[in-house]
């Protein structure tokens, strides 16, 4: 509730600064008035049900109206991607992805030491899947929305689509190219 106020008061003053600016300004006036909020934290709250954030998602599409000055109703999919702007969706894969990378790289506080396992270390033979994390077992769909199984479904998912590089600033600029590639 309190990200969605954020994101209504984010939206209206680019409602009003649409008027008098171009694309360009009203995409930065975006990046600093309501990317920060969808950002914070997105590791944690942002696998949440659906119903939980389609507010969110609302509030973003009617951001990037307004910023590239469609109709009420006129779908946002393909401004999205030409705007360079991720999906609230893909914001979450995003931040994932950036938290796996720094676990793989050693990057994460000593509290996340051997926190994932890969195929490797689970069975001795060799498989074309030993170098990828291997998946705990879980009971609920609940349990698919925490970081301990979804990062390692994400990451096996994207690993094998892009160059794991060895600094984090391409890796997160490979992750964003594939991300908005979707699109």
């Amino acid at each position: 509730n309190l990200l969605c106020k954020e994101q209504n008061s984010s939206v209206g003053i680019l409602c009003k600064a649409r008027k008098v600016l171009g694309t360009g300004y009203l995409k930065n006036l975006y990046n600093t008035l309501t990317l920060p909020y969808l950002n914070y934290c997105n590791i944690l709250w942002g696998n949440a049900a659906q119903c939980h954030l389609q507010s969110l998602v609302r509030m973003q599409k009617k951001a990037i109206r307004i910023i590239c000055n469609l109709s009420k109703f006129a779908s946002t999919s393909a401004y999205f991607k030409k705007l360079d702007i991720l999906k609230l969706e893909d914001i979450h894969k995003y931040t994932v992805m950036i938290f796996m990378f720094k676990y793989k790289n050693h990057s994460l506080p000593t509290i996340f030491d051997g926190f994932f396992k890969l195929n490797s270390e689970i069975h001795q033979y060799h498989t074309r899947q030993k170098d990828k994390y291997h998946p705990p077992k879980i009971k609920t769909n609940l349990a698919k929305t925490f970081i301990k199984y979804a990062g390692v479904t994400e990451w096996n998912e994207i690993s094998s689509e892009i160059n794991i590089c060895c600094k984090l600033s391409s890796f997160k600029k490979h992750v964003k190219r594939f991300l908005l590639s979707k699109y």
